[in-house]
């Protein structure tokens, strides 16, 4: 038997969270699905990220950043602050979940999810995955002869294994990426 929720969101990072705490303040129900823990995301980026952006501006509806915390808080902070946030809201988020496959049932006007803890129905799916999810390497003519080591930036930690090496990153301007151009 499935679990009907009335909105499901798939993702307990910076986007989820915010959707879940807008929806309860309206008094809308809703389940959130998260693969792993809590803002999880930013356990898994290079050793010195920080924030681009100031604290006062990253916050979640509702709840500011610490004020101890730097103006521009690295990666550990954050995955703390939206720790707290979810506690903070007592948001229904159910870690370790990971979902299977989403399809929309045309006749019963519902989404359809299998997870690995069982079945859901939805009458809205919204999915906050992030962009980190499913990284991308662009088609590139002769990239198949290419016969260095080659690295997505969302599996780059820090330099130490490029040291004494000639390295090209190549990036699209404004994404996280081009911070790595500085380590």
């Amino acid at each position: 038997m499935s679990k009907l929720r009335q909105n499901l969101i798939i993702g307990a990072g910076a986007a989820g969270l915010a959707l879940a705490h807008e929806l309860a303040l309206r008094g809308l129900s809703y389940q959130m699905l998260e693969k792993g823990r809590i803002g999880e995301t930013w356990a898994h980026h290079y050793d010195h990220l920080k924030l681009h952006t100031l604290k006062e501006v990253s916050a979640l509806p509702g709840l500011p950043m610490p004020g101890h915390l730097p103006r521009f808080p690295d990666a550990r902070e954050v995955q703390s602050y939206l720790q707290h946030y979810a506690r903070h809201f007592a948001l229904d988020v159910r870690e370790d979940v990971l979902v299977q496959s989403t399809t929309w049932d045309d006749r019963a006007k519902r989404w359809q999810i299998s997870a690995s803890d069982g079945a859901y129905e939805a009458e809205t799916l919204i999915v906050c995955t992030g962009i980190w999810n499913s990284p991308v390497i662009p088609a590139i003519d002769g990239l198949d002869a290419f016969r260095g080591t080659m690295l997505h930036s969302s599996t780059y930690l820090n330099a130490a294994p490029f040291a004494g090496q000639r390295v090209l990153v190549w990036l699209v301007p404004a994404t996280p990426a081009a911070k790595l151009r500085l380590n």
